[in-house]
Parts: C-alpha cells; sequence; structure tokens
C-alpha cells in the first residue's frame, strides 16, 4: 500500500510534467506485483489481518497504472505534435 500512495503521487505528478509518469509506471507495476502475491499468501494461509492493506495496494496500483499510461500518453502526444510541426530545439 505504501508503493501504492508514492506511485499515485508520482503520477498526478506525470500527468503535469510528464517525465514522471515512467517513474510512477515502474512503481505501480511493483505494487501491484507485490500486493498480488501477499494476497495469494493470505489466502494460502487463512491469515486476515493485513488483507486489506494488501487489496487497498491492488486497487490504488491498478489505479494508478491507468494514470501512469495517461501520463505517458500525453507526453507521446506533446512530441508528436512538436516533432509534426517542425519545432526545433
Amino acid at each position: 500500500m505504501i508503493i501504492g500512495i508514492c506511485s499515485l503521487g508520482t503520477a498526478f505528478l506525470g500527468i503535469l510534467f510528464s517525465g514522471f509518469c515512467c517513474i510512477s509506471f515502474m512503481l505501480s507495476i511493483t505494487g501491484l506485483v507485490l500486493g498480488s502475491v501477499s494476497l495469494v499468501k493470505y489466502k494460502r494461509t487463512g491469515a486476515v489481518e493485513g488483507k486489506g492493506m494488501a487489496i487497498a495496494g491492488v486497487i490504488m496500483n491498478s489505479i494508478d497504472l491507468g494514470l501512469a499510461f495517461l501520463g505517458m500518453l500525453i507526453l507521446l502526444l506533446a512530441l508528436g505534435v512538436l516533432v509534426g510541426t517542425g519545432f526545433t530545439w
């Protein structure tokens, strides 16, 4: 869940400043994998303590993955517009 919170923060920065979307994308995939692994562990052992945190982490990282994808799409569209108009540095 902590990775989900961090990646969600960088996702909002990724939409504003598109350079952060790659960091957010990597963090969200890592958090999604770790949350899924912990859910499988809770299912196998039957433990209840911490299961809500794992579910919250999976949900937050799924939302963040969508936001990171949106940030990457905005970055690619902005670069496409710059290249299409003949922008030179």
